[in-house]
């Protein structure tokens, strides 16, 4: 489904990104380790569809379709480029992102309050985003940009930036993929349970 093969970005620093590979299938989990913010985040927009990279593919289905990657994925908890803002509400954040989902004559937008209700989550609607438990966090981000039906890939950004335990976080990466949902990792160090 989705494929990065000797990716690599550069700007007018130098190298950000330099032959980075990874391949997910349609319903897997994975990680790629990025040590630099700036290459987490040049990742995120290249792996998401948003960037073309300098060197290397970036294949979804084994085509290099860089819009048909764009509908496809989401990008997630990216610092700076779509992190919830600091005074965010959880309401707030899921109104926002339901919002900007195009517009679809076979789905039905719910408002926020249904969607929170029908992921058992509206005790959670007036909580700031920043103060939910980490794997909560991850595990709502993920769920919301899935719930875009053309969305197959998520590409979460520094998820480990939360102080997530890496049992928990692989656990709740696990959970978001599956049936036609594959989630993408980047992190900034290795992960102590392997994906």
């Amino acid at each position: 489904m989705f494929k990065l093969v000797d990716a690599g970005v550069e700007d007018h620093h130098g190298v950000l990104l330099s032959d980075v590979s990874v391949e997910l299938g349609s319903a897997e989990a994975g990680t790629v380790v990025v040590p630099s913010p700036l290459g987490r985040n040049a990742l995120g927009l290249v792996a998401s569809g948003r960037m073309v990279p300098d060197a290397g593919l970036v294949l979804i289905d084994e085509q290099e379709d860089l819009a048909a990657l764009r509908r496809a994925s989401a990008l997630v908890d990216a610092p700076g480029l779509t992190a919830a803002e600091h005074h965010m509400k959880v309401k707030d954040l899921v109104a926002e992102t339901l919002g900007l989902q195009p517009r679809s004559r076979r789905h039905r937008r719910p408002s926020a309050a249904e969607w929170l209700k029908q992921h058992d989550a509206a005790d959670l609607a007036g909580e700031p985003v920043e103060a939910i438990d980490a794997q909560l966090r991850l595990w709502l981000l993920t769920e919301l940009a899935f719930s875009d039906p053309a969305v197959r890939l998520a590409v979460v950004e520094s998820p480990d930036r939360h102080g997530l335990p890496g049992t928990e976080l692989a656990e709740t990466l696990h959970g978001a993929a599956g049936e036609g949902r594959a989630v993408l990792a980047i992190l900034s160090d290795a992960p102590e349970v392997p994906l």
